[in-house]
C-alpha cells in the first residue's frame, strides 16, 4: 500500500482510494435508534469505545474505511454514543463526514429526543421503514 520513496503520503492515498471506490456516492444516513440483540458481542463507540448494550441509544451510520496496511476499501456500520463529542470524533481512514442532521426513530419517546437535541445533536424526527410488507 504505502511505499517509502513515494510522493504521496499513506493519508493522501488513502482518501484517494476512498474517493475513487464507486460506494463512495451513496449518501450517508445518520440514524439513532434503540440497539437490538444481535449475536456475537457488543459494538463499541468508534470514538469513546464505550461498549452499546442492548436497548440502549445508538447513532449509526454506514460508511466505507481502509483496514491498517491493506490495499482495499471495505463497508461496514460505525456505531457512536449518541453524544456531541462522540459523533464529531470520525475515525481516521473513513469517508465519513460530520452530519449536518441525524434521523430518530419514532420508538424513542419525545423526552429522550428532546435531552438529546438540547445537547447539541441535530436529531430529525421521523419514522423509520423497517420492514416491507403489502
Amino acid at each position: 500500500m504505502y511505499k517509502k520513496g513515494t510522493n504521496k503520503t499513506r493519508k493522501e492515498i488513502i482518501q484517494e482510494r476512498l474517493s475513487n471506490d464507486p460506494r463512495s456516492k451513496n449518501q450517508q444516513v445518520w440514524t439513532l435508534e434503540l440497539k437490538k440483540k444481535k449475536s456475537g458481542p457488543a459494538p463499541r463507540c468508534r470514538a469513546c469505545r464505550r461498549l452499546q448494550n442492548k436497548n440502549e441509544l445508538a447513532v449509526n451510520v454506514k460508511g466505507l474505511y481502509v483496514l491498517y496496511e491493506q490495499n482495499f476499501v471495505t463497508e461496514t456500520m460505525f456505531n457512536f454514543y449518541p453524544k456531541q463529542q462522540c459523533i464529531n470524533s470520525i475515525p481516521h481512514w473513513t469517508n465519513l463526514k460530520p452530519p449536518d442532521r441525524i434521523r430518530a426513530d419514532r420508538s424513542i419517546n419525545d423526552v429522550t429526543i428532546a435531552a438529546l437535541k438540547d445537547n447539541g445533536l441535530p436529531l430529525q424526527y421521523c419514522k423509520l421503514i423497517t420492514n416491507f410488507r403489502d
